[in-house]
């Protein structure tokens, strides 16, 4: 019986709470333009718990360890195009981008394999470019976790709802193109 407690309470908490996570993220991003460390980190540790039920802690490692890589390359590669075209690249994290969202995503990243994050990223993107758009240009700063995070509450909102793992196509194929 106390087994069936305690799986059951693993099946429904970690996703509550990564639900209640994000929207706590929403809110710090688009009041105040920052999200807490602490609120990302249990962000991440929630997430990564959650994702113990379809993935080993093994294959979970491997998957953030290729998805920070890809990070690594992503923020070099603007790094080097602020550098260029504005001679400014020094300052990413103060004028371009915040660090709290380089936080974000190195959080969230557990609850991904490879080819998620990498769409997942693209989707977070083209919906900030979505919100640009809708604010016909008046938002002078974009609240890239915030934004995020509602991606991450519809990820972990569907996977608790249909309890499988969401996913577009197997890691293991796309593992084999890299």
């Amino acid at each position: 019986m106390m087994d069936l407690i305690q799986h059951s309470i693993l099946n429904w908490l970690p996703p509550l709470l990564a639900i209640i996570l994000c929207f706590i993220i929403l809110i710090q991003d688009f009041k105040d333009r920052e999200i807490t460390v602490l609120v990302a980190i249990s962000l991440g540790l929630s997430l990564f718990l959650w994702r113990l039920n379809w993935k080993s802690y093994d294959d979970i490692l491997m998957d953030w360890i290729y998805i920070l890589f890809f990070l690594i390359l992503q923020f070099g590669l603007l790094f080097s195009y602020i550098q260029i075209r504005y001679g400014d690249g020094k300052n990413l994290f103060k004028k371009w981008m915040g660090l709290g969202d380089l936080l974000f995503l190195l959080c969230v990243g557990i609850a991904f394999g490879t080819f998620e994050f990498t769409f997942f990223f693209i989707c977070s993107l083209i919906s900030c470019i979505l919100f640009f758009i809708i604010s016909n240009g008046k938002a002078k700063t974009i609240p890239y976790a915030g934004i995020a995070s509602l991606l991450i509450v519809m990820k972990v909102g569907y996977e608790f709802i249909t309890q499988q793992e969401w996913s577009f196509v197997s890691n293991e194929l796309f593992d084999q193109l890299i």
